[in-house]
C-alpha cells in the first residue's frame, strides 16, 4: 500500500494550504491509504488548543478538523518548529506526536510519497 505523508509548513490562517493538507489527508485515508501529516515551521499553529476561528474570521477551526485524521492517522507536530515559536506540548491538542529532527528523518524516509503544502 502507499504511503504518503503531508507537509504543512504554513501558518493556518490567511491562506488555504492547512485546509488543503487537512482534506488532502482525510482523502487519503478515506480510500485507505497510509497518511499522515507533519506540522513544522509556522504550520505548528495549525495544532494549537482553543482556536476560535468560526466566530473571530468565520473559518472553520484547523485543530478541530484534526480529529478527523486521527487515529487512522498521525499528527506529527516538529519540536524545534514549536520550541523557534515559544510553544510547547501543553499548548496543543491532546492527539499530536512530538517529533524531533532524527523522528522526522525516519518518518519521511518510511513514507513512499512526501506532499509540502
Amino acid at each position: 500500500m502507499d504511503s504518503i505523508l503531508v507537509l504543512l509548513n504554513k501558518a493556518p490562517y490567511g491562506r488555504e494550504n492547512a485546509l488543503g493538507a487537512l482534506y488532502v489527508v482525510i482523502a487519503c485515508l478515506d480510500k485507505e491509504f497510509d497518511a499522515d501529516i507533519l506540522l513544522l515551521d509556522d504550520g505548528v499553529y495549525a495544532a494549537l488548543d482553543n482556536q476560535n476561528s468560526e466566530s473571530t474570521i468565520n473559518y472553520p477551526n484547523i485543530a478541530e478538523l484534526m480529529y478527523s485524521i486521527f487515529p487512522q492517522g498521525k499528527i506529527f507536530v516538529h519540536i524545534n518548529s514549536l520550541i523557534q515559536r515559544g510553544l510547547d506540548y501543553p499548548d496543543l491538542i491532546d492527539i499530536v506526536e512530538i517529533v524531533d529532527d532524527n523522528a522526522l528523518y525516519e518518518i519521511v524516509k518510511s513514507k513512499s510519497n512526501v506532499i509540502t503544502i
